[in-house]
């Protein structure tokens, strides 16, 4: 489980300036890995919609056909 402390508690000197920067250094990574995922879901979600839209598109002409 990550710390859910602030940023500002993480910062600040305990005596042990190098645990805290590791700590912030894994928390940054975490977001960084974090934020790929969501990027990548992201993509896949806006080539879904295309995909989804072709397909209404494609409705469309079928249904004004069949109307004809």
């Amino acid at each position: 489980m990550t710390d859910q402390r602030p940023i500002q508690e993480l910062n600040m000197p305990s005596g042990d300036s190098i645990n805290n920067s590791q700590q912030v250094t894994v928390h940054m990574g975490a977001l960084i890995n974090q934020n790929s995922a969501l990027r990548q879901q992201n993509t896949h979600l806006f080539q879904e919609l295309d995909t989804l839209r072709l397909e209404i598109a494609q409705q469309q002409i079928n249904y004004d056909q069949l109307l004809q």
